[in-house]
């Protein structure tokens, strides 16, 4: 349990934070990073620890690596979807894998040897 709860897919986010190191785009897993606490002041010192890049190994942070997860509490919570709202808790995250639709430019999907109706690029 804890009062901040990122769930990533990559391990960078929002300006170039490192939540969760071990976040790979292409493993099929979402990294949930916990911190236990949740005051404003323990927040401010918890992006601290994750500039520092020694929050992994602090008291009180928790990380694990999953396909689904669910994220519920006791009382009425919102959550945030890439720093947008998005509703009240409960809410469930999972991975859909090999599943990317991305718009790009003719030519740049010339060069990668993809039509513009290819559903499906290789990820090298």
């Amino acid at each position: 349990s804890g009062r901040w709860v990122f769930v990533v897919n990559l391990p960078r986010y929002a300006g170039g934070l490192n939540l969760a190191p071990r976040a790979n785009g292409v493993d099929g897993l979402l990294d949930v990073c916990v911190f236990e606490r949740g005051s404003l002041a323990t927040g401010l010192w918890y992006l601290s620890r994750v500039l520092w890049g020694t929050h992994t190994s602090m008291p009180g942070f928790h990380t694990l690596q999953t396909r689904t997860v669910r994220i519920a509490a006791e009382s009425t919570t919102y959550f945030q979807c890439d720093g947008d709202p998005g509703g009240e808790l409960p809410v469930q995250v999972e991975t859909s894998p090999a599943r990317l639709t991305l718009l790009v430019d003719e030519t740049w999907a010339a060069e990668q040897q993809c039509s513009a109706d290819k559903t499906t690029l290789p990820i090298n």
